[in-house]
C-alpha cells in the first residue's frame, strides 16, 4: 500500500470550513509560465497572509486575505519591518 502525505481539499472546496486545512501553512511552487498569464513563482499561505515571490524579477507581494480577499492591494514584506 502507498503512503499518502497530505489532506483532501474536498470539504474546503465544497464551501465547508475544514480546520485540518485552514490551520496548516500551504505552499505552492509554480516554476513556469502559464497559458493564462501565470508567472514563475512560489507562494506561501499562513492563516490570513499570502506571500508570493516571483522568480523572474525577484519581487515579493504580501497580501492580507482577511481585508483583501481578491488580492488587489499588496505590501512589500520589507515595508513591514
Amino acid at each position: 500500500s502507498q503512503i499518502v502525505d497530505g489532506l483532501s481539499f474536498h470539504q474546503l472546496l465544497g464551501g465547508k470550513d475544514d480546520e485540518q486545512i485552514t490551520s496548516r501553512d500551504l505552499f505552492w511552487h509554480y516554476p513556469h509560465y502559464g497559458n493564462q498569464g501565470g508567472e514563475p513563482s512560489a507562494m506561501i499561505r499562513r492563516k490570513n497572509w499570502k506571500l508570493i515571490h516571483y522568480f523572474e524579477d525577484g519581487r515579493d507581494e504580501l497580501y492580507d486575505l482577511e481585508t483583501d480577499e481578491e488580492e488587489h492591494k499588496y505590501s512589500s514584506p520589507s515595508d513591514l519591518f
